[in-house]
């Protein structure tokens, strides 16, 4: 007979289902997470479900902030995409990429 996912919960429904929250899990069972191992140990000490840690690890506070730039008001301007048969033809010719445009991932003025 199974366990019920409920009481014994598995990463996904941890995490993901129930947001972190404990709602009645006696034991999460974490198979997948992204960077292996560490990235289970820091799920779970986030979650505080990790009590290996001396109680400075917690209190000492070496944390990192961050606050997002804010989102501009009103519509965005139009991106303009170059046609592919008006990019083969400047590439052809050597040209210069059309003013304003920005190379894969190079940020403006780059």
């Amino acid at each position: 007979m199974p366990l019920p996912a409920g009481l014994f919960c598995g990463g996904h429904t941890f995490f993901v289902q129930q947001s972190g929250e404990r709602r009645g899990c006696l034991n999460v069972h974490i198979t997948f997470t992204e960077g292996g191992v560490h990235g289970k140990l820091w799920r779970l000490r986030e979650a505080g479900l990790w009590g290996l840690e001396p109680e400075q690890y917690y209190d000492e506070g070496r944390y990192l902030s961050f606050r997002p730039p804010p989102v501009p008001a009103g519509p965005l301007p139009a991106a303009r995409v170059e046609p592919y048969d008006e990019c083969v033809a400047r590439v052809a010719r050597g040209g210069a990429p059309p003013a304003g445009a920005v190379g894969w991932g190079s940020p403006p003025g780059s």
